[in-house]
């Protein structure tokens, strides 16, 4: 069984709620997505729903195909040639006040992360 006391949480519903309207506001510009859920490894398909794991529908998919309380993380990338940048979303990010991590090609935003 799945033990949630082995992981801090440092994201909430309000602020995933933000998240998701933020992008909205970008639309069709905003960032694609994808989402690791807790207790799954991210290698996993069923971490994701179709066939590949990046998503940029952020009125529906990110609402209701994902219990944001389950979310370990979430990649953000910028899309081709929409002006969107790496440094465009994590500003948002910050704004939002997520933990996050900046890699080459995707900002990750924490949800929880193992306790130590």
């Amino acid at each position: 069984m799945f033990d949630r006391s082995q992981y801090s949480s440092y994201a909430n519903n309000t602020k995933w709620s933000e998240l998701r309207d933020a992008m909205v506001l970008l639309y069709p510009r905003a960032p694609r997505f994808r989402v690791k859920i807790l207790n799954r490894p991210a290698q996993d398909p069923s971490n994701w729903p179709g066939l590949d794991p990046w998503d940029g529908e952020w009125f529906y998919h990110f609402r209701s195909d994902y219990i944001w309380k389950d979310m370990e993380y979430v990649d953000l990338s910028p899309r081709a040639a929409t002006g969107i940048s790496l440094d465009d979303i994590e500003a948002i990010c910050r704004r939002v006040g997520f933990e996050i991590e900046r890699h080459d090609e995707f900002i990750r935003i924490i949800g929880y992360r193992r306790a130590r």
